[in-house]
């Protein structure tokens, strides 16, 4: 199963018209659907749980979705969120599996009934158990956990006898990993909030400051020191005030990441710039009239698994939904880790040179499918509903190549390897030493990961999207307010020394 195409969230076009809602809006700001924690800091604290964006309680841009992509894009640690949610439903299976169990390993002789403590092994569960060993605790694997090796080893080395020494554990087993990822999700959390609250990418927050500078000088400076150079009266300073503190409050709320230009025009925000790089939401396109592509159009390998797993499949049983690669049995094709490259025509006079652009996401966690609604009329089964989960599924990973993971170090430059003349006795100086560093060499180059995707910045006009959620509108309008309160008492404090200037006095 391939995850499907990411797209662009859906852009909006400002318009005049809703700067005369702006007022309304300073009025009735939004109310938050979480409870906001004391802070003087300009940018406000609102307890967003992990457990409340896990099962999707919150709309854009603080839905589950914008927090893989945040994960994936930006903080680099996807494999934490995959972990915690293979998990959850782990333990679904095992407890299921127990029920079953229980009814099955009864047994009834005469008039009495007693349980039985044997109890078959689950042949899916053990693979969904042995596929999450490879895929999170490898040290090989992209999305291996950054947990105490001594956790990691008492699930891959566990002693005789021990709890964790079975085909699917019991989920207990994995309770101080899933501890210490959950503690590294908490900060990631918080970083994701804190960005979520930002209208702007950077570029834009600059001109921003840019432009609050500007009103500040042109209309609150220039007064001020014309008024005190002139011959005015000492009042006469205090008509700066307007211009020192709506220029002082764009730059506040430039600095901490809030828009001033954006925010008057309604609840937007700019795209990030991995979103930038999807292909607009376009319309459906016209089926094909023949389903069944060329054999030109497979590479060898890709065409030999994909009949091997389509002829495996015909012969076994349906599974459960979404997981038909986690049964195991005979004839049954199991894949790897992760599915193989998406098998794609190449054209052999085209070069390629830079890596793919990474677009893709989990196929099991889709984006938000709701349309334009009353945020504050949703319930906690509507918002779930509008950002579907689907089974966890190892084949709807990202795949490594298509995905920035990490910061993957640079491909080593291979230096010639010097050989000397061949002396006269051939036997004296054996060639035994330098294929050996030739085969070392060769062998480390083949296995160097593939070059890191940067992704392009973020332009300071760049297309904006809706804000769905109300803890982050309500975030906006208290920064907007805050940046407003600090700017009054910085105003203060400038109109304090103008008024303390004598004024000039002229012969």
């Amino acid at each position: 199963m391939s995850s499907p195409m990411d797209y662009r969230p859906p852009q909006s076009t400002l318009s005049l018209r809703a700067i005369l809602d702006f007022p309304r809006r300073l009025c009735n700001p939004p109310t938050p659907t979480t409870t906001k924690i004391r802070s003087c800091a300009v940018t406000p604290v609102f307890d967003v749980t992990l457990d409340d964006v896990l099962n999707r309680k919150h709309l854009p841009p603080l839905g589950l979705k914008d927090f893989e992509e945040w994960l994936l894009f930006v903080d680099r640690t996807p494999q934490n969120l995959y972990f915690v949610l293979w998990l959850k439903e782990y333990t679904v299976r095992y407890e299921q599996w127990m029920r079953d169990s229980r009814r099955m390993s009864r047994h009834r002789v005469g008039g009495f009934s007693f349980q039985s403590e044997l109890r078959p092994v689950s042949q899916s569960l053990a693979m969904f158990c042995t596929r999450a060993k490879k895929t999170f605790f490898s040290p090989d694997s992209p999305y291996h956990l950054h947990v105490p090796a001594e956790h990691l080893n008492a699930i891959l080395s566990p002693p005789p006898d021990a709890a964790a020494d079975s085909p699917h554990p019991d989920p207990a087993v994995f309770a101080e990993i899933n501890a210490d990822v959950r503690t590294l999700m908490k900060a990631s959390l918080s970083r994701f909030v804190s960005a979520a609250f930002e209208n702007v990418s950077t570029f834009r927050g600059v001109c921003g400051v840019i432009g609050g500078c500007a009103m500040f000088l042109i209309a609150g400076c220039l007064p001020l020191i014309l008024s005190i150079l002139g011959v005015h009266s000492r009042w006469a300073r205090l008509c700066s005030i307007p211009g020192l503190w709506f220029g002082l409050t764009i730059i506040v709320a430039s600095l901490h990441g809030l828009c001033f230009m954006v925010y008057v025009f309604g609840d937007y925000r700019q795209l990030r710039s991995f979103e930038l790089t999807r292909p607009a939401i376009s319309g459906p396109a016209p089926v094909a009239l023949s389903p069944v592509l060329p054999p030109a159009y497979f590479s060898r390998s890709s065409r030999e698994q994909y009949e091997d797993s389509f002829v495996s499949t015909n012969a076994s049983q349906p599974s459960l939904a979404s997981h038909s690669s986690d049964s195991v049995g005979e004839g049954i094709f199991v894949s790897g880790a992760y599915p193989p490259d998406e098998m794609e025509e190449v054209d052999p006079d085209v070069i390629v040179d830079d890596p793919p652009i990474p677009r893709e996401t989990a196929g099991f966690i889709h984006h938000y499918e709701g349309q334009m609604i009353v945020r504050n009329s949703l319930d906690v089964e509507t918002v779930a509903g509008t950002q579907r989960l689907d089974h966890f599924d190892f084949d709807a990973l990202p795949t490594p190549p298509k995905c920035l993971l990490f910061d993957r170090p640079e491909k080593p430059k291979l230096q010639p390897l010097e050989i000397p003349n061949p002396p006269s006795n051939p036997q004296a100086a054996p060639i035994s030493q330098p294929i050996k560093i030739d085969e070392k060499r060769e062998v480390d180059a083949s296995h160097a990961p593939p070059p890191a995707y940067h992704y392009p910045n973020v332009p300071p006009f760049g297309p904006l999207t809706p804000v769905l959620s109300p803890v982050v509108s309500r975030a906006q309008w208290e920064l907007l307010m805050r940046s407003t309160v600090v700017a009054f008492f910085l105003t203060c404090g400038i109109i304090a020394g103008g008024l303390a200037v004598p004024e000039v006095v002229r012969l």
